[in-house]
């Protein structure tokens, strides 16, 4: 059996311990999420338990929520020391066939300029380590739907073609029951890809056949990433990955465009011995370098304290604010002490950042700049909802009636602690009609609105849901079933009317 790490067992012990820190998790979700981790947890706590070890970046835990099928799920937003989102992810915590505990893990988008800060890798060992301490099935595992680059990454970090498993696909993947196997699916995309590979390579068709004969043997993902082309000049891939045995064939070919996704496990025990293994060298190292850089950006940095020219400190200074730990506040808070103007006001900036002091406000100034992307700001104002409530208090009634619902549904959790909930968030769900479809984030912003409602069942509020059941054209599915949920939940004859009436509006199947 795989047993992590001394240092990142106790570690994971520690986030568990401090898992219940915060404001508690709202709704149905909490009592679930607590039989899942054996804690009640807190939003502050569940945000520490996906922290990533880059100092620079603070995650938040954001729209914890029950989904039907009584899955956890919750999104991840890392956000920079300056205010902006730049990374977010999602996840759900479930049970699988067999009882065990199931982390379905959605691709994490990751800004450009933070990709080689181990993001990814940290929160896979995380993960990793939480199945270990939890103990939740000898078949607990973390599943994922590889796709893009993911087909590439999650081969590398030892996952295994869920579909081959006893424990069959993620119950959670976009396509739990497609019966199409995915190793096959690799097989058929490779001849296309080996074709191209060839003739850059300028090698014949004994090379492809070769080529085509060690795939046709491999059994795993790993051993579809080591895949080479015989008597090419270059068999092994570039760079640290090519060190571990990726080939260069199977890397174009994971990360080929025709190449379909595969669902994707990796378990608590590990089912590949020589799989697992190196997906866990794979780790290591890429952490490694990605400590060793951070070491050596943070030192070139304080060099730069002890210059002469101003403009050289200053550079020094705001480096260190975005990527150092607390533990630089010591040579940082020297300089607030600085006859230089200049220098004095940077380092006091450099000190809020590093301890995080005015992380609110930085949120709250990126959020507000009309320049920002409507995704990103909408995500920076979620997070001071559910993290910085009173900060925003004030901006309620403007975020209610912003044109873009991706940023006016930070407010909802805001209406729902209101004084007069369940009226107002009604008026909201009229307020923002199905019809207008053009609008990005508005099916998420509905469903959301609709699922409180659930929550409160007052019959204030039963005509608003009528009149969105009854909408046409009629709303996606995902929303019908939302309505059927809150509906049903009203003993009043007028929710019943509603539902008989959509009951005869489907058609009858043919009957053979």
């Amino acid at each position: 059996m795989s047993v992590p790490a001394p240092r990142a067992q106790a570690s994971a012990h520690r986030l568990l311990e401090g898992v219940g820190k915060g404001s508690a998790i709202d709704g149905p979700a909490r009592e679930v999420l607590r039989r899942m981790l054996g804690v009640d947890a807190g939003l502050e706590g569940l945000s520490r338990l996906f922290a990533p070890g880059f100092p620079g970046i603070r995650t938040y835990v954001i729209e914890v929520q029950l989904a039907p099928d009584q899955a956890v799920e919750l999104t991840l937003v890392g956000v920079a020391r300056d205010g902006r989102p730049v990374w977010t992810g999602s996840r759900a915590f479930t049970y699988g066939r067999d009882g065990s505990l199931e982390i379905h893990r959605g691709f994490d988008e990751i800004a450009p300029e933070y990709q080689s800060r181990n993001i990814t890798v940290d929160l896979m060992q995380r993960e990793l380590d939480l199945l270990q301490i939890l103990d939740e099935g000898a078949s607990s595992r973390l599943t994922i739907d590889a796709e893009g680059v993911g087909r590439y990454v999650c081969a590398l970090h030892g996952f295994v073609f869920a579909d081959e498993t006893e424990e069959g696909p993620p119950v959670r993947s976009n396509r739990a029951l497609a019966p199409v196997q995915d190793r096959e699916g690799l097989l058929k995309a490779l001849p296309a890809v080996v074709e191209r590979l060839a003739k850059r390579a300028k090698v014949g068709m004994i090379s492809i056949e070769s080529a085509i004969e060690q795939a046709k043997r491999a059994r795993s993902p790993w051993d579809f990433a080591k895949l080479t082309l015989p008597g090419a000049a270059e068999e092994l891939a570039e760079g640290h990955d090519g060190e571990m045995g990726v080939g260069r064939l199977g890397r174009e070919l994971l990360l080929a465009k025709e190449t379909p996704p595969w669902r994707a496990a990796l378990y608590r025990q590990p089912r590949d011995e020589v799989t697992q293994r190196l997906g866990a060298e794979y780790r290591r190292r890429k952490t490694g370098r990605s400590e060793a850089r951070l070491a050596e950006e943070i030192q070139a940095a304080r060099d730069m304290l002890d210059a002469s020219q101003r403009a050289t400190v200053v550079r020094g200074l705001e480096r260190l604010a975005m990527i150092a730990p607390p533990w630089i506040l010591q040579d940082v808070r020297v300089h607030t002490q600085s006859k230089d103007r200049r220098i004095a006001a940077v380092a006091r900036r450099a000190v809020r950042r590093i301890s995080g002091a005015d992380q609110a406000e930085s949120l709250l100034a990126f959020a507000k700049d009309p320049k920002g992307s409507s995704l990103a700001r909408g995500l920076a104002y979620r997070v001071l909802a559910e993290h910085f409530g009173s900060t925003i208090e004030s901006s309620v009634s403007m975020l209610r009636v912003d044109p873009d619902a991706r940023v006016q549904r930070a407010a909802v959790p805001l209406v729902a602690r209101s004084d007069n909930p369940a009226p107002n968030l009604a008026a909201m769900l009229r307020a923002n009609p199905w019809t207008d479809v053009e609008r990005p984030g508005l099916l998420a912003l509905r469903l959301e609105i609709v699922d409180r409602l659930t929550r409160f069942a007052e019959p204030a509020t039963l005509p608003a849901l009528m009149e969105a059941f009854r909408t046409e054209p009629a709303p996606p599915p995902a929303e019908r079933v939302a309505l059927s949920r809150a509906l049903i939940a009203f003993p009043d004859p007028r929710a019943q009317v509603v539902l008989t009436e959509a009951a005869r509006r489907l058609e009858r199947p043919d009957i053979p």
